[in-house]
């Protein structure tokens, strides 16, 4: 009892002294109002933690407090520059959740330069967010802008997105020759530096020696996105997993269309349920893998993998209708086999269905598979 009586006595003592410190005529001084420095600091580390609002405002209020200042140091300059470029990158992400406008961020991005024209990263930073517009002929001309003066002197890992973003842009506009360029910098670079584990630009010069038909190429290079993805995944809880999900159930989907096009019909049935396993409802890769068993003359297995896409709003009915078509003749119920090859041709989307029913090519059991 005595302890609990003498915490209370303490208590009541500190109670009494804050309540009479006002008669003595001191009162309580504001806190120091804080520097930019310190805005700053604390808006990067919001921006570090994904807290895009508070780490908008933390930038905005130090930019507020230097862009006023007059007679600004050089150190003040960049420090404003990082703070534009800062506060740009959150208006970016933000405006990729659809909370702000990109422009936002194209204009802190370029105010950044002109307070600091040696900051390069703010160029790539506004190339990225034309970029992110699909806006590839801006984005590929600020990339430029913001590429080492003297190649290979000056390159940062970061640089590795810039090559590979620079690359898209080229192979947008149909100039494979320079995509292959700076898809190949991108590589050469992430396998010089310890900083850069991997590059999209694997996937990406895959997918344009698939579409030159250099299958074991294309091959090569999935295998590499692959092996990165997966790696990658088990370290990840589960929602965190959205973006290399998606870039890997596409590299499994472009692979197994690499080896249904070598006629490598199981491996490509395969990696198409990989696909599958991380995105069920992917109806091209259930598409890709009815075909495979076609090919295979597993049609009962290829009806079930079109039935599953013409019956989900899957947006490519039309093609799982013609699918449909072709394996139902395949298994000798011309009926229903032309009923759906005519459905296919009839939703105007579907041309293969037209062209196969024009030839006549399944309308008798004479037919020969």
């Amino acid at each position: 009892m005595k302890i609990f009586f003498m915490k209370s006595w303490i208590y009541i003592v500190l109670l009494s002294f804050v309540l009479t410190w006002p008669a003595t005529g001191i009162s309580w001084a504001d806190p120091p109002p804080k520097s930019p420095d310190t805005y700053y600091n604390e808006g990067t580390e919001f921006l570090r933690t994904g807290d895009l609002p508070n780490a908008k405002a933390s930038f905005t209020s130090s930019i507020d407090l230097l862009k006023d200042k007059t007679g600004k140091t050089d150190d003040e300059k960049k420090l404003l520059a990082e703070a534009y470029n800062n506060r740009g990158l959150a208006y970016y992400e933000l405006a990729k959740l659809g909370q702000e406008q990109y422009s936002s961020a194209e204009d802190d991005f370029k105010d950044s330069y002109q307070w600091d024209p040696t900051h390069k990263k703010a160029v790539s930073n506004l190339a990225l967010t034309y970029f992110e517009q699909k806006r590839y002929l801006d984005a590929k001309y600020k990339y430029l802008e913001a590429l080492p003066t003297l190649a290979g002197s000056y390159e940062k890992p970061y640089h590795a997105d810039v090559y590979n973003n620079l690359g898209v842009c080229y192979a947008e506009t149909d100039d494979i020759a320079n995509a292959l360029y700076y898809y190949d910098k991108a590589i050469a670079l992430a396998e010089a530096s310890d900083d850069v584990d991997y590059t999209d630009a694997y996937f990406n010069k895959g997918n344009l020696y698939y579409n030159d038909k250099k299958y074991d190429q294309a091959i090569t290079l999935y295998d590499v996105t692959i092996e990165y993805f997966e790696g990658t995944l088990q370290e990840k809880v589960e929602k965190q997993r959205g973006e290399e999900e998606s870039v890997l159930e596409r590299a499994y989907h472009n692979r197994a269309l690499c080896y249904y096009n070598k006629g490598m019909y199981q491996e490509a049935i395969n990696d198409f349920e990989k696909a599958l396993d991380i995105h069920p409802y992917y109806a091209w890769a259930h598409y890709g893998k009815g075909y495979a068993h076609f090919m295979l003359d597993q049609n009962d297995a290829a009806i079930a993998e079109f039935t599953i896409i013409n019956t989900a709003e899957s947006g490519i009915e039309q093609w799982a209708q013609f699918g449909l078509g072709l394996a139902w003749c395949k298994k000798g119920d011309f009926d229903k086999g032309l009923a759906y090859l005519n459905q296919s041709c009839d939703s105007g989307s579907c041309s293969d269905a037209c062209d196969t029913l024009k030839l006549n090519m399944y309308a008798s059991p004479a037919v020969k598979f």
